[in-house]
């Protein structure tokens, strides 16, 4: 990479909490598909969280705090610092699940912090990798969201 975004490496969203009920792991659990035959993803009875429910701190869309004036994430800063030519696109999302995730109540701990950046050649923009690590109110770790973005022109 070239050695003028060197600088970036180890951005960050800052910390943020992230509140939420039973409802919310239901609603998401339907969204992605759960259905009548996944009452353990939808019924308060013995819930539990669809394990990708820990994916939702990454678009910091819902019962955020310090509240973002828009989903804030790694791609949305850069492209606020890069100023690209192109809009960026999401190249590829890695999600690594390490305990389950309380159903009922809770709140998520997270950031997002740009990990890597690769040139990609002349004219050919660039890769950055980021990643947001979730923990729980006790400070366990949850879960891991790796995501490489494209940006395809820089100007």
């Amino acid at each position: 990479m070239s050695t003028q975004y060197n600088d970036l490496i180890g951005l960050s969203t800052g910390w943020r909490t992230m509140a939420y009920t039973w409802r919310d792991a239901v609603l998401y659990a339907l969204a992605v598909g759960a259905g009548w035959e996944e009452p353990q993803y939808t019924y308060e009875k013995d819930l539990q969280c669809i394990p990708t429910f820990g994916v939702t701190p990454y678009w910091s869309t819902l019962n955020v705090s310090p509240k973002p004036p828009r989903p804030w994430s790694i791609p949305a800063i850069l492209t606020d610092k890069l100023q690209p030519e192109r809009p960026f696109v999401n190249y590829d999302y890695e999600f690594l699940y390490h305990r389950p995730i309380p159903p009922m109540k809770g709140s998520f701990l997270s950031r997002d912090v740009l990990t890597h950046l690769f040139d990609r050649g002349e004219g050919r923009g660039m890769v950055a990798r980021s990643q947001v690590e979730v923990f729980d109110e006790g400070g366990n770790l949850l879960c891991t969201n790796r995501c490489a973005t494209l940006f395809p022109s820089l100007g």
